[in-house]
């Protein structure tokens, strides 16, 4: 974290007032204003700043000399000396900050540095130490003003800031601690209580806490006016003049709670998860959008002694179940429509596992005798919420044995990335050819969850997961799948599948040819959404 360097200031000089004498006053400054002063016909620049760096060091420096540099020159003329010149350099009195100087044009007063010098045509140019007494943090800013006083003229004021820092150039973020919940009803309005604590050994000035959750079903009320939004969702509140101290605890204020909501529409049992954080610094501070509201934000020191967590808050959900179903379709047309749909009542959600990704329904396809695929793009179609491939394109649909998905036959696969709402569908439309006097009813729809690749023994060995955490979260597998039929009525119903329960059985070969498959499927949907 660090500052420029503070540039060259340069003022006309000004007449002083009764509000000017008042800042200097309050810094520590005591000049008073000559009694019939005027301005000077000429400018001045002056600055100061560290000398090995863009900043000081806050926290452990604390007692170490830390060199400077300031200056401050009249931008004369002529070669006409100014024959009394004064700069004094200062800081405000009750920060700890002590300026010392060996240079013989000046005299430390604590916060002070006041330099005379007669007959001089450049001003003052000093090297000087600053120390502190710990109580600086990092992050934070100080302002110096350079105060100038030539001959009888008018006191000239030149103010900057210094940025005070630490030796370690990476932001720290601090240890999160957030209240996780069981058996939340879908709806649920919860205030968590989230704590944090810094464990380095450097005082932190400046405070950013963000919060995000699982997109689909968590979101979040903080109507305060130092939070808001970046473009990737997140909320982060921002508490500039906020001090981390060593080894202190700090807890939300209990009178500017986060409230998370479950979504009325939210599957279980199911575990969802949003995430704290709290660090003094972000790099997109500049992006945040804030709302508009009366109201801040705060955190105040806790009495607890620790807390242990990096910002994780699990809320597991009750049981609220979804209803996958696909209906008998006649093929009548060059377009085979097939509704996949959610009776509801909660959001058919298709989870992600470990390693898995994104999460995706399988439609798999069996078409009715006489009936085959028509114009694709290369194999490939893409419906935007769903995509498919066709088996006779790729040869990897070798690998795979069809029972598994419920079919005698493969010769579509679909997947669908979307969640879908209750009593919502996603139609999948296939472009197919109907063969003369075509007539026949062994076609097959079945929609499920895409588990294939699922393998719980890695799951338990590298994740301490088991199928118990992977319930089945549809009500009715006996809908999950329906005839397919052309030149006939409808067929006889749903068919006895055992949907997402189904056993998968798929070699690690065609596991990995699949999620390639895959893959390439969302890569292709990635180029086509930028292109």
């Amino acid at each position: 974290m660090t500052s420029p360097r503070p540039r060259p200031g340069r003022v006309a000089a000004a007449a002083l007032t009764a509000a000017a004498a008042l800042a200097a006053s309050a810094l520590g400054v005591a000049i008073a204003a000559p009694a019939h002063a005027e301005e000077a016909p000429y400018d001045f620049q002056a600055s100061a700043f560290p000398n090995d760096a863009d900043y000081w060091l806050a926290g452990a420096a604390a007692g170490e000399p830390q060199s400077g540099y300031f200056y401050a020159n009249p931008l004369l003329d002529g070669d006409e000396p100014v024959a009394d010149f004064r700069a004094t350099l200062s800081v405000p009195g009750d920060l700890g900050i002590t300026l010392t100087t060996e240079d013989e044009h000046c005299v430390s007063d604590g916060s002070a540095l006041i330099c005379d010098y007669a007959d001089t045509t450049t001003g003052a140019e000093v090297e000087f130490d600053l120390v502190h007494d710990g109580a600086i943090s990092v992050g934070q800013e100080v302002e110096y003003t350079i105060s100038i006083t030539a001959d009888e003229y008018d006191t000239v004021y030149i103010s900057d800031v210094w940025y005070f820092s630490s030796e370690d150039s990476e932001t720290p973020e601090y240890d999160v601690e957030a209240t996780s919940y069981t058996d939340v009803e879908p709806g649920a309005e919860l205030d968590p209580e989230v704590a944090f604590a810094n464990y380095t050994t450097d005082s932190y000035q400046g405070l950013y806490f963000s919060f995000s959750g699982d997109d689909d079903f968590i979101s979040f009320a903080a109507d305060y006016s130092n939070c808001g939004t970046v473009e990737w969702g997140e909320i982060v509140c921002q508490l500039p003049d906020f001090t981390a101290e060593p080894g202190v605890v700090y807890e939300l204020d209990p009178s500017t709670p986060v409230t998370v909501t479950l979504g009325e529409d939210a599957p279980g049992p199911m575990t969802y998860r949003a995430w704290f954080s709290a660090m003094p610094d972000v790099y997109y501070a500049e992006e945040i959008e804030f709302f508009d509201a009366d109201e801040e934000i705060a955190f105040v020191e806790s009495d607890r002694e620790s807390v242990d967590g990096w910002g994780l808050m699990e809320i597991d959900a009750v049981e609220h179940l979804y209803d996958l179903a696909v209906t008998d379709q006649t093929v009548a047309s060059s377009t085979l429509a097939i509704p996949v749909g959610n009776n509801g009542p909660a959001s058919a959600f298709a989870r992600q596992h470990p390693g898995s990704g994104e999460g995706d329904f399988a439609v798999s396809v069996q078409l009715p005798t006489g009936v085959t695929i028509g114009a694709t793009d290369e194999g490939m179609i893409d419906g935007g919420s769903y995509f498919c491939a066709v088996a006779d394109e790729f040869e990897w649909f070798d690998e795979i044995d069809p029972a598994v998905y419920g079919v005698e036959r493969l010769d579509v696969q679909c997947w669908i990335y979307d969640t879908i709402a209750a009593d919502g569908a996603v139609e999948i439309e296939l472009p197919v050819v109907i063969a003369d006097n075509a007539k026949a009813d062994d076609g097959l729809v079945v929609a499920n969850l895409d588990t294939a690749g699922w393998d719980f023994s890695e799951f338990e060995e590298n994740w301490d997961l088991s199928e118990e955490d992977y319930p089945v979260l549809d009500a009715d597998l006996e809908n999950n799948s329906a005839k397919l039929s052309v030149g006939t009525g409808s067929g006889s119903g749903q068919l006895p599948v055992t949907g997402s329960a189904l056993t998968i059985t798929l070699s690690a070969a065609a596991a990995a040819l699949i999620a390639g498959a895959v893959l390439f499927v969302l890569r292709r949907r990635k180029a086509a959404a930028n292109w």
